[in-house]
Order: C-alpha cells, then sequence, then structure tokens
C-alpha cells in the first residue's frame, strides 16, 4: 500500500509519498500497531495521509474511502473505535475541503461501533447548531442533517420537520426528508400527508420515495391516493412499478389495480386515424427530439443511448410501430427488460442491466444514470414483465404529431 502513494518527481526522486510510505512502514514496525483495534488498523493509513499529506483535493480518496465503508458494512464482527479515531473521524466529517471526502468518512462513521457517546453527543449538537443556521451554504446544512442518522433520530424529528418548509432551499429540504425517513415509524409518512398541498413538485418526488421503504407505508400511500390526499400522477413511472413489485400479495394487487394500463386498446383505436394521415419527417423529427431522444437514438444519433435505437425499426409496418409507442409493453426489446435489485441494507434499485462481472453488476437508468453493484450486497434479483419506457405518450402528442413520427421513424436514411 505504502508503494502505492509514492510519487516522483521530474528527477524520480519521491516526494510526499516517500514521507508518507516512511511514517506508514516506521508505524507498522511499532509494538504498539498490534495493540490497535483492526478497524484502527484499516484506518490509520488514511488518516496519516490527512496528517501528513498534500492539502490539495486527492480524487482517488472518496471512492476508496466508501469502498472501505462498504466492506466494514459487510463485517459481522463490530467495527469498534476509539476516543482518538472518533475524533479525527468527527473532524473531518466537518472540516475536510472535499464534499465526498466528508460523505465518505461519514459513511464510515455509520459502520461503526461507537462506544464515546460524550463524544458523539458533542458532535451531534454542532449538527444541530449547523442545520439550523441559514446563514451556512446550503452544502454544509445537508451534510450537518445526515450527520444526524448518527443519533437517535426520534428526538431530532420536530427539527426536521421545521426544515421542510417552502422557505428553505431544496437541498436541505430533501435531506431533512431523507432523515427523517430513518426513523422506523409513520413519523415522515404523517408529516408529508400533512404537508402535501405545500410541497414542490422537487420536494413530493422525495416524498413519495419515502413510502416505499416498508409494507406498512406503502399501504398508508395507497390508501392516500384512494382518498385522493394523493394525486395517482405524483407518482412516476419507476416508483408505480416498485409499487406494483412489492412483496406482499395484497398490496401488489391493489397497487397493480391502481396504475396497470388498461386502456391501451381504446387509445390504439383513436390513434388509427393517425394512419391516415400525411406525415412530414422533418416535423417528425422534432417530435423525437422533444419525446423520445431522452431514451432512444436513430442509427446511433439524435438522442441518448438507453433504449432501442429507433432506427431498426424503419421496415416496420407504421401499425407495429405505433402500437408499441402506445403500449411500450406490448414487446420488450432482449437486453432491455426492466430488473429490480433488493439489497441487504433493504434498498431496492431498478434499471436495465448494462454490464455484469463475476463480482458485479451494473444497473442503468433512464438519464444514463448507472449504479454498479457488489454481488455479495445483493438478496435477490428478478426481472420484471414491464418496460422500461413509460406508458401515456398519448397524453404528448396528438393524432398528426403521431403522423409526422411514424414518417420520420420509416424513412431509409
Amino acid at each position: 500500500m505504502a508503494k502505492h502513494f509514492a510519487k516522483t518527481d521530474k528527477t524520480g526522486r519521491t516526494q510526499s509519498g516517500d514521507k508518507f510510505a516512511k511514517l506508514f512502514l516506521a508505524t507498522m514496525q511499532c509494538p504498539a500497531w498490534q495493540a490497535l483495534s483492526p478497524f484502527a488498523q484499516r484506518l490509520y493509513p488514511w488518516l496519516l495521509l490527512e496528517w501528513t499529506g498534500s492539502k490539495e483535493n486527492k480524487g482517488w480518496q472518496a471512492p476508496v474511502l466508501e469502498g472501505l465503508a462498504e466492506g466494514m458494512g459487510r463485517n459481522p464482527v463490530p467495527n469498534s473505535i476509539l476516543k482518538y479515531e472518533l475524533t479525527a473521524l468527527i473532524n473531518i466529517c466537518f472540516e475536510h475541503s472535499s464534499t465526498p471526502v466528508r460523505n465518505a468518512y461519514l459513511h464510515l462513521l455509520s459502520v461503526t461501533d461507537i462506544q464515546d457517546k460524550s463524544q458523539l453527543n458533542k458532535a451531534v449538537e454542532k449538527a444541530v447548531s449547523i442545520a439550523k443556521d441559514n446563514s451556512l451554504s446550503h452544502e454544509k446544512r445537508a451534510e450537518a442533517i445526515r450527520f444526524l442518522a448518527l443519533d437517535n433520530l426520534a428526538q431530532h424529528a420536530t427539527m426536521l420537520k421545521k426544515l421542510i418548509v417552502t422557505q428553505e432551499l431544496p437541498s436541505v429540504q430533501l435531506a431533512a426528508l431523507k432523515t427523517l425517513s430513518l426513523i422506523p415509524d409513520h413519523t415522515v409518512t404523517d408529516y408529508v400527508l400533512e404537508q402535501w398541498p405545500a410541497l414542490t413538485p422537487e420536494i413530493r418526488e422525495a416524498a413519495i420515495s419515502t413510502f416505499l421503504v416498508s409494507p406498512d407505508r406503502v399501504s398508508v400511500l395507497l390508501e392516500a391516493i384512494d382518498s385522493s390526499k394523493i394525486q395517482k400522477a405524483s407518482v412516476n413511472f419507476y416508483q408505480r412499478v416498485r409499487l406494483m413489485t412489492v412483496s406482499d400479495e395484497k398490496l401488489r394487487t391493489h397497487a397493480r389495480a391502481m396504475f396497470a394500463h388498461h386502456e391501451d386498446e381504446k387509445v390504439n383505436k383513436e390513434y388509427q386515424q393517425a394512419l391516415k394521415l400525411k406525415g412530414d419527417a422533418i416535423k417528425g423529427k422534432d417530435i423525437h427530439l422533444q419525446n423520445c431522444a431522452i431514451c432512444h437514438q436513430v442509427r446511433g444519433t439524435l438522442g441518448v443511448s438507453f433504449g432501442p435505437d429507433l432506427g431498426t425499426v424503419h421496415n416496420w409496418q407504421p401499425e407495429g410501430i405505433m402500437a408499441n409507442i402506445l403500449a411500450p409493453n406490448l414487446s420488450i426489446a432482449a437486453g432491455y427488460e426492466l430488473w429490480v435489485v433488493e439489497l441487504n441494507n433493504g434498498e431496492t434499485v431498478q434499471g436495465i442491466i448494462s454490464s455484469e462481472t463475476p463480482g458485479a453488476i451494473t444497473l442503468k437508468n433512464a438519464g444514463m444514470l448507472e449504479k454498479t453493484i457488489n454481488r455479495q450486497n445483493i438478496k435477490s434479483l428478478r426481472t420484471l414483465n414491464i418496460s422500461v419506457m413509460p406508458a401515456g405518450l398519448e397524453k404528448n402528442i396528438d393524432q398528426q404529431q403521431m403522423a409526422d413520427l411514424l414518417t420520420f421513424l420509416r424513412q431509409n436514411n
């Protein structure tokens, strides 16, 4: 490991990395090294770099530390931490110049067995003070809010609720909402239902996600939609898929009855007139760019390569193209199935499997967001007979625009 950090200048001489390597190797020769906890032995090299290395942002630090935290989180043996180690970690969480590094060290703290509660309590008091101070940057305040997850969150519920108001910046509201959601009861869902009329669209989307973490909360959400406290349109496509694939059969049936698209045949019949209209390929290209390009390319251009390339359908009959546009689940191209992955920590991730290795899979979602998941972290993995493309395009384009789009897609060049 020491060799990994040794840097050389133009003459080939080692610089700060050589200093670190010598200090670290000397430490390992010291009898006191063996007295350190296993956690301390893993953490010491990174703290040593903070103490002796350059103050410039090291791009490798955050991902390496996140990997260390992931591995420690899977360790069944408690990661006990000593007082001076806790002091170092807490100071870095609040003071480091790099946001990703601060977050990585917070992740490390979250997987440790903290014995010195008095020191943690002081840090929590500091986090509460930062969270309430609207003169500070919203990034600092959001991080302080997330720090509170190390404490008994129930005692901070009132404060967190006061931060989920329109007067606060979205990043602060989102941090407070997600942290409040960690309380394993209906505290967050009750508050969301109470405040729903005042929540902005960005906050509403995150608020819906707080209902999806347990069957009890899912039940509350479905009842809220049934009673019109929450509008069905507020639940996005991926949230609907999660609801329609929950493990509880009763809730799954309820959600499918609520969200399944039963009007495909009716919509297709209404749009038959589009097949008789003369289309304009130039206008159809604009329709594609406005409605389809976020997920589809045409012959490798004009969009994002997420779903199938629409250049492959130019030889299809227009009836077939239109039927698949209006009813995406009619046929799902191989390799574009929607997968749902349940992680050991209770998190659920959805998307298309874009790549696999013996140790991990990578899921890709709309917007080209990718998440690589270690196979050891996977509790279950299954494919759904649901297209990643949401239904309802007919709400965005009329029959003439459909004719234009079909003409554009059936071009041979």
